[in-house]
C-alpha cells in the first residue's frame, strides 16, 4: 500500500456516488485520503456535515480529521 495522499474535491453538489466510489477506489491503494471542500460548503458547518456523511456511507474503518475545509481520512489498520 502506497504511503502517498491523493486528494479528492467535493464541490457545490456534495458527496455524490462519483465521489465515494473515486474515495473507495483510492483506499485501495492509499492508507491516506485528503478531501478539499469547494463552493458553497466552504463554512465549518458546511465541512462538518461533509465529514459526517462521508463517515456514515465509508464505514466505521476509517477515521477524519478537519484542518480549516480540508478533511483527512485515513484508513484504520485491521486487528491482528
Amino acid at each position: 500500500m502506497k504511503k502517498s495522499r491523493s486528494i479528492v474535491q467535493v464541490g457545490k453538489d456534495g458527496v455524490d456516488e462519483g465521489v465515494l466510489e473515486r474515495l473507495k477506489n483510492d483506499f485501495k491503494y492509499r492508507e491516506n485520503v485528503k478531501v478539499e471542500v469547494l463552493g458553497n460548503n466552504r463554512n465549518k458547518v458546511g465541512v462538518k456535515k461533509i465529514e459526517k456523511e462521508i463517515l456514515e456511507k465509508l464505514g466505521d474503518k476509517f477515521h477524519s480529521r478537519i484542518v480549516g475545509f480540508c478533511i483527512f481520512l485515513k484508513k484504520l489498520r485491521k486487528k491482528q
